[in-house]
């Protein structure tokens, strides 16, 4: 990612690859939902990662969290900022 953003045209670029790789994130299933299961739900603190070890992760996987997102669900920053939290 720090390469990536690097590289970036602009601020508003930078923001919206790290958008674009929370929402990647998200997806389920993934680690991060089963990290609120093995800690917060069943509370077991045995998360069962996939892919089990850092060694496991393909490029493959590390590109797939910068893909574009479905067309009207990427970041917008012209409506960001006017939007009210």
């Amino acid at each position: 990612a720090l390469e990536r953003g690097k590289s970036a045209a602009s601020l508003a670029d930078c923001l919206a690859m790290e958008y674009r790789m929370s929402q990647h994130f998200m997806k389920a299933p993934s680690d991060f939902h089963e990290g609120i299961r093995s800690h917060l739900v069943d509370k077991d603190h045995e998360p069962k990662w996939s892919p089990s070890s850092p060694t496991e992760v393909t490029q493959e996987m590390v590109d797939s969290y910068f893909e574009s997102l479905p067309e009207g669900n990427e970041w917008d920053p012209s409506s960001a900022a006017s939007s009210k939290l």
